[in-house]
């Protein structure tokens, strides 16, 4: 008897019974690598718990906001969608307002990321190759992101990618595919170019007549979740404001006063911009180069797919004009990828080590670079200590129910600490202090003229390039016409300097 033929209990079993035993144990064995991928993500950023990257104290009182009630787009103004946010404050409620909450979403979503480029590996025809992703990608993470709204953005767009190339009912992955571009594009908005690979690919496998159905089913998919926070915006009376601050603000972002740069200027930096992947970026431009050839050895090679979305990725950092080192973030997992078929498929080589050893010797270079690239910021840990100092001297001042704490540069995170809420809407210090937008010349003096409770200032000498001298010039007249200095706090790394309104 074929080891495959049924055995007689099973030919008596209901319909689907035969395949129960089997899908128990792919889900264990899924189950099992995610357990596995979450603790590695962990461990990986386990080191990197207190390090403060520059908008995640943004991050941390957006989120408390919301858990409080007071909406993104009306109480908090910023041009990314709110996905990310309504991640932050789910996290808040299990560790509160604190920056665990952010490494939480990150180490979660690095986890799932890290198992999507495990399955893409092994649909790429190679164990080794996803694992490779998979260990290093978190490595990756936590060099190169500089922000945690990145990690969530790309486990769901490379779900999208594994959904849109699995094999299965071509409805069932559209729409699978469809609601992870959405859940993507409800966190950063540069989804949409991940889609365009993502349902390119789905077309291209779903069987003739079915194709357009496909590609409904995945749009279907992927409205689903944007349109969910629309209407939870709208049945707050918040449409208005999220279409405003995350559509309209967002495009308009890339040629902002505040950003300074041209796109020229931006292809000029994007290459530079690679150094910290530079292994990475040369063995996947020859993958590309290869993808062709790949395809024609084996015709279900993802490698073109995978070409395609990392070319989309890279035009999507040129068209944002390359400004942060972070917007390569979104090209991690095709790079990954690309450039480990790059040095076991690709690379015509007489006598070639193990596909194990080059992709661990690709893995340690990349890991190196990345980190000696990213040292410094690695190293900026959240100033506690200056922290507490001026969170005491707050608390000493007797702050009431209703008063209002305006954090002028850097230190947002006393908001949270002391539960103060911000005076106007504009939280990021960066919007106020520069021109960020073409409504942001009144940010400052509208803070100024709530009137908060309490200002904090942290050391000036530490500024972003595109603050403007009449901004600080209004803060200074108002803390000499209607403020008292309370004290300074001295730390480590930094120093605040706490003044409350004048009672006369």
């Amino acid at each position: 008897m074929s080891e495959f033929a049924l055995s007689p209990e099973m030919s008596r079993a209901p319909p689907g019974a035969a395949w129960a035993p089997s899908a128990r144990r792919g889900w264990r064995h899924a189950l099992a690598s995610f357990a596995l991928a979450l603790a590695w993500s962990a461990a990986v950023r386990a080191p990197f718990l207190a390090i403060e990257g520059s908008d995640d104290a943004f991050y941390v009182e957006v989120g408390h906001l919301w858990t409080k009630g007071v909406l993104p787009y009306v109480g908090a103004f910023d041009v990314r969608p709110p996905g990310f946010f309504a991640l932050v404050a789910l996290a808040q409620t299990a560790v509160g307002p604190t920056l665990l909450a952010l490494r939480l979403v990150a180490i979660f979503s690095d986890a799932l990321t890290a198992l999507a480029l495990l399955a893409l590996g092994i649909r790429a025809g190679s164990r080794s190759l996803g694992l490779y992703a998979a260990v290093l990608y978190p490595i990756l993470s936590v060099c190169l992101h500089g922000s945690d709204g990145y990690p969530p953005l790309e486990a769901a767009t490379a779900w999208a990618m594994v959904a849109a190339l699995s094999d299965g009912p071509a409805l069932r992955r559209a729409l699978a595919t469809g609601l992870c571009i959405g859940a993507g594009f409800a966190i950063k908005q540069t989804a949409a170019f991940d889609g365009l690979v993502a349902f390119a690919a789905l077309a291209a496998g779903a069987p003739q007549g079915r194709k357009l159905g496909a590609l409904v089913a995945a749009l279907a998919g992927a409205a689903a979740i944007p349109f969910a926070f629309l209407a939870y915006f709208a049945a707050h009376g918040a449409a208005g404001p999220l279409i405003a601050d995350a559509l309209l603000g967002a495009l308009a972002r890339p040629s902002s006063a505040a950003t300074g740069l041209t796109f020229a200027e931006g292809v000029q930096r994007f290459f530079p911009m690679q150094r910290a992947v530079l292994a990475l970026f040369f063995a996947s431009l020859f993958a590309m180069a290869r993808a062709p050839a790949l395809r024609r050895a084996d015709p279900v090679s993802p490698a073109p797919w995978l070409a395609a979305w990392l070319a989309l990725g890279w035009l999507t950092v040129l068209l944002q004009h390359a400004m942060i080192m972070t917007y390569i973030g979104p090209t991690l997992a095709p790079m990954l990828l690309l450039a480990g078929l790059a040095v076991t498929s690709a690379l015509p080589m007489a006598s070639r080590p193990p596909d194990a050893w080059r992709l661990a010797a690709l893995g340690l270079v990349s890991a190196l670079l990345a980190t000696i690239s990213t040292t410094q910021r690695l190293s900026n840990r959240a100033p506690y200590d200056a922290l507490d100092g001026a969170a005491a001297l707050v608390r000493a001042a007797a702050p009431a129910p209703g008063d209002r704490l305006l954090v002028v540069n850097r230190g947002v995170l006393l908001n949270a600490m002391l539960d103060l809420d911000p005076p106007t809407r504009t939280i990021f210090t960066g919007h106020a202090l520069c021109d960020f937008s073409s409504e942001s010349a009144t940010w400052m003096a509208e803070e100024l003229a709530a009137r908060p409770r309490f200002i904090v200032i942290a050391n000036r000498d530490k500024a972003y390039g595109c603050e403007l001298k009449e901004r600080w010039a209004m803060v200074d007249a108002a803390l000499s016409q209607a403020y008292r200095p309370l004290g300074g706090a001295q730390g480590a790394n930094e120093t605040l300097a706490v003044f409350a309104l004048r009672k006369d």
